[in-house]
């Protein structure tokens, strides 16, 4: 009889499971970290100066605005306003090629301008203006430029989970089958049936013999 336990293999569905899961992590952190530096940087004041550390990338300035009627406001910050120095020294800033807005706190913010960071490193940007906030973070526009692979890669890894979980379950089902299978059903506690004792032959009695009758006839009474 083979050795072969029956269904999926156990470790390749839990391989397949922690695998993928390994994957889809990455591939949503790289996804969602462009949304993540908008929501999690803090405002800067305008006029002002922060200091932040940055990746390599292209980041973009959004001004706070008020608009009415759910529209875009007016924005009044100019590439003469920003002075973006880094590792490498002064950084041009130039005005963005679409429009993105976003909502924070109840304030609204629109992208005016961007720089582009050529080296990780500490970027510190001077803001000259009119009193107000903004907000840095990584541009859309660069951001998802190779984000096909990693759309890709958490689907795959969503479907392989998948795969591995229904892999799981089939081969738990079917090796509980199978033990149930190979032990048979349980043994019969019931007690044995129980033996009549042998019957015993009891030999017929003859019934008793009569009395004899008397005799009264008149021969028999003395004279």
């Amino acid at each position: 009889m083979s050795g072969k336990k029956p269904g999926p293999s156990l470790p390749l569905s839990i391989g397949l499971i922690v695998v993928s899961t390994i994957v889809f992590c990455v591939a949503l952190y790289i996804l969602v970290r462009p949304i993540f530096g908008l929501l999690s940087g803090d405002p800067i004041p305008v006029p002002g100066r922060a200091t932040e550390q940055y990746d390599e990338g292209v980041y973009d300035i959004y001004e706070q605005v008020f608009s009415f009627g759910g529209g875009f406001g007016r924005t009044s910050l100019r590439p003469e306003d920003v002075v973006v120095t880094g590792p490498d020294g002064i950084v041009a800033t130039q005005r963005v090629s679409s429009i993105s807005s976003l909502s924070r706190n109840g304030a609204n913010y629109e992208a005016v301008l961007q720089f582009e960071a050529a080296t990780d490193g500490d970027y510190t940007v001077d803001i000259s203006g009119t009193d107000g906030w903004v907000v840095i973070g990584e541009s859309f526009d660069t951001a998802w430029d190779g984000a096909a692979p990693w759309i890709i890669a958490a689907i795959v890894s969503s479907l392989t989970f998948l795969v591995g979980f229904v892999m799981l379950i089939v081969g738990m089902v079917r090796r509980r089958n199978h033990v149930d299978r190979s032990t048979g059903p349980p043994p019969s506690t019931a007690p044995p049936p129980s033996m009549a004792p042998p019957a015993t032959m009891t030999p017929p009695v003859a019934p008793p013999a009569a009395p004899p009758s008397p005799t009264t006839g008149p021969s028999d009474v003395p004279w």
